[in-house]
């Protein structure tokens, strides 16, 4: 109830102040109510910033869910393991890329992380069908830095 009454008490003040000012009215109103309160503003500031981050990160899992879908369906990168197995038979390991994709949705960074299949052929491969894929902007989710592993293992 002490919230409301603080509320009340800090419209009615600041609307007798938007009166006297820009309306040309009486100051007497404005005198009359006592000023708001700094933290009770504050406070009501904090907590739309709160729910503000939420809608953020929300918007940023949703962008980055979207942008590992359509790495999983990028085209080419099983060829790029395919065509070296004739070369090494037991070729087998992990490649893990480290992507940046700007809120425009544009590929701003890429390398490769990590790998255990040490295989330069595959990995440059990878980059290259890596650099064709096209991601949504994310405006609302910003930037996205985001990590992907393929693990590949012939099946001889």
């Amino acid at each position: 109830m002490q919230r409301k009454e603080n509320i009340s008490t800090t419209l009615r003040t600041l609307w007798a102040l938007l009166s006297c000012s820009i309306l040309g009215l009486g100051c007497a109103a404005a005198s009359e109510t006592p000023a708001p309160k700094v933290v009770k503003v504050e406070q009501k500031e904090v907590q739309k910033s709160a729910e503000a981050d939420t809608v953020t990160l929300e918007a940023r899992k949703v962008c980055e869910d979207a942008a590992r879908e359509k790495i999983k369906r990028a085209r080419g990168v099983s060829y790029c393991y395919e065509k070296e197995l004739p070369r090494n038979p037991n070729l087998a390991g992990e490649v893990v890329a480290l992507l940046k994709i700007d809120a425009a949705g544009k590929l701003s960074a890429l390398s490769i992380s990590n790998s255990t299949l040490d295989n330069d052929n595959v990995q440059n491969c990878i980059l290259k069908k890596m650099k064709r894929v096209t991601f949504a902007s994310c405006p609302e989710g910003g930037a996205l830095e985001l990590t992907y592993p393929w693990a590949f293992k012939s099946g001889r």
